[in-house]
């Protein structure tokens, strides 16, 4: 009986002296207008004893051995702080601290982008005053594009976009002839033909040719919206296509670039553009003209482009920008055959006086002001004054 009380006795000694010597620390954590700060870490080096602040900016940590301790305390954006603290038994310690501001400064990060080798892309889900989010489209870099283009030849520069039928009525590039959805490719009359997002169809409601198209040398890149959500932009089933023309360098008053080039039965290309930035103005033009005397008789054909452009910019949030363009061609048919011609020679010609003449005038009043960082107002004033003569058969 006697042993038993001394165990009971040496049990309650042990329990009283365990249960008086921790203590427990609390406290708030501010910043400098006594705000306070939550998810503040607190952490007591070398244990395993840490905590967070509230929202209030309060923390508490609770039984920890008597002792001298290292407290921590870090908040992202902040100085982080150390300091001893006491524990003492059977105590709660108050400790609280306002945070200074920190600025930690890291060495200089360089990034470097490389673009893709591929030619297409997909535009952003939302342009300006478009919103492409959820419409089938696709980007062709007219300057990644393994094509000749030269002489405009759409089905090297619209071969890697699925779904899209080109033919070669005229062997030159003179006319663009692209289809999609397997409709007619004919002068791209299933599309609705745009330049930097103004329409260059001839007439969108009764002959929609697009006898207009300028030159891919001075194409940056070609959009295209196919899908039902193409209607919006006219009444073409197809969809929409858009040239969009480069810009000029605005690093420079004056950079002149030019290209010549020369094939195959008297093929000669000659392009060139000016551009750059003077003050609040700037302004891009380029010239083109085309000849050859085709691969068949009487098939010859000489071509015109020309485009200049010129915006004012009084503020960053407005444009003003005044465009041009003309074409000019002349293009002359050699013939249709039959399958027995062809076979006898593919190269004779059964016309002489075939020919197609179109003269187009395109001016066009762009403005656009970023009413604020929500709000952008674009307004787009074009009108299209052509001509043409010709003279074809039922067959050519």
């Amino acid at each position: 009986m006697k042993k038993a009380f001394l165990t009971f006795l040496l049990f309650s000694l042990l329990t009283h002296a365990f249960s008086q010597s921790t203590g427990n620390i609390k406290g708030s954590i501010t910043d400098n207008s006594k705000a306070p700060l939550e998810l503040v870490n607190i952490i007591l080096y070398k244990t395993n004893f840490s905590a967070t602040t509230n929202n209030k900016g309060q923390y508490s940590i609770n039984n920890i051995p008597a002792g001298n301790y290292l407290v921590i305390i870090s908040h992202i954006g902040y100085k982080s702080v150390k300091q001893h603290i006491l524990v003492k038994n059977n105590d709660t310690t108050e400790f609280s601290y306002t945070l200074q501001a920190g600025v930690i400064k890291i060495s200089a990060v360089e990034v470097q982008g490389e673009r893709g080798v591929g030619s297409i892309k997909a535009l952003p889900e939302i342009g300006g005053t478009n919103i492409y989010s959820g419409k089938k489209n696709e980007v062709v870099l007219v300057d990644s594009v393994n094509a000749d283009i030269a002489q405009n030849k759409a089905r090297d520069v619209f071969a890697k976009v699925p779904g899209i039928t080109s033919w070669e009525l005229d062997g030159s590039g003179t006319q663009t002839s692209v289809a999609a959805r397997g409709l007619s490719p004919h002068r791209s009359w299933e599309f609705n033909v745009n330049q930097n997002g103004y329409n260059v169809n001839n007439d969108l409601y009764g002959y929609p040719e697009a006898m207009y198209n300028p030159p891919l040398e001075a194409v940056q890149q070609i959009e295209l919206i196919r899908g039902s959500a193409a209607l919006q932009y006219g009444p073409q089933f197809g969809g929409m296509l858009n040239y969009v023309i480069k810009q000029p360098d605005t690093t420079k008053s004056l950079s002149i670039e030019t290209e010549q080039t020369y094939g195959s039965f008297n093929t000669s290309n000659s392009f060139v553009s000016v551009g750059g930035k003077k003050g609040k103005f700037t302004y891009y033009a380029f010239f083109n003209y085309r000849s050859s005397d085709g691969w068949r008789p009487n098939s010859d054909y000489n071509f015109l482009n020309a485009y200049a452009s010129l915006h004012y910019k009084p503020t960053a949030k407005m444009d003003i920008g005044l465009e041009y363009s003309r074409e000019n061609y002349m293009q002359k048919f050699a013939g249709g055959l039959t399958d027995a011609m062809f076979a006898a020679n593919p190269r004779q010609s059964t016309r002489s006086r075939n020919y197609f003449n179109p003269i187009i005038n395109l001016p066009a009043l762009l403005f656009n002001y970023a009413i604020n960082s929500k709000t952008l107002l674009n307004i787009k004033a074009y009108t299209l004054f052509g001509k043409g003569t010709w003279l074809l058969p039922a067959r050519i």
